[in-house]
């Protein structure tokens, strides 16, 4: 059973360990020491950041993060779609990880997708889409997506020039370049 809970500041040795896995590594960045991940993740866990956080657990084992953020609060990511001409007034944004090997490839990244969009829904009622940047090359976050009710409406060059190259956070996939931008709708039923 897929659920999600808040990220506490027990969860950082943890978080610091999937950093570090290659697999996510490879789409995340360099890994992070545990001070690191303490400055990065620090703030979003005591409320002075807007990004929530949330650790992923199927049958209450930690697997995955999980976070959102209003794109609204968050003018670099707008600033950055820019040319895949997506409105983003009413959006939010998803980013997320399986950090637990052994729960990859085995469909359990579709289901938190598509458990953690309906609970931003519910959660976030003035939020009428969510939009997902993967990087084109990641073609399992991108299957997930798409088994998730995500559909592709760009793929692209994210405009950074307006960001300082120092100030992109190396450990966030929406600190690259390039992007495979995915879009779900709210359901009318929510």
């Amino acid at each position: 059973m897929i659920e999600f809970r808040a990220l506490t500041s027990d969860d950082l040795g943890l978080l610091s360990g999937w950093l570090a896995e290659p697999h996510v590594a490879q789409w995340w960045g360099e890994p992070l020491s545990l001070a690191a991940v303490e400055a990065k993740y620090g703030p979003r866990i005591r409320g002075e950041q807007p990004t929530e956080v949330f650790v992923v657990t199927d049958a209450e084992e930690s697997i995955g993060l999980i976070q959102r953020y209003r794109f609204r609060d968050d003018p670099a990511s707008v600033a950055a779609l820019k040319p895949a001409e997506i409105e983003t007034a009413s959006a939010a944004g998803i980013d997320y990880f399986l950090g637990d090997t052994a729960s990859t490839g085995h469909g359990v990244g579709a289901t938190m997708i598509d458990r953690f969009t309906l609970r931003l829904f519910t959660d976030l009622s003035d939020i009428e889409r969510v939009l997902a940047t993967p990087h084109p090359a990641n073609h399992a976050s991108r299957r997930a997506l798409e088994a998730s009710g995500y559909r592709l409406v760009w793929i692209g060059e994210l405009d950074r020039t307006d960001i300082d190259r120092n100030e992109i956070d190396r450990n966030d996939p929406s600190g690259a370049s390039a992007a495979a931008v995915y879009v779900r709708e709210r359901p009318q039923a929510l």
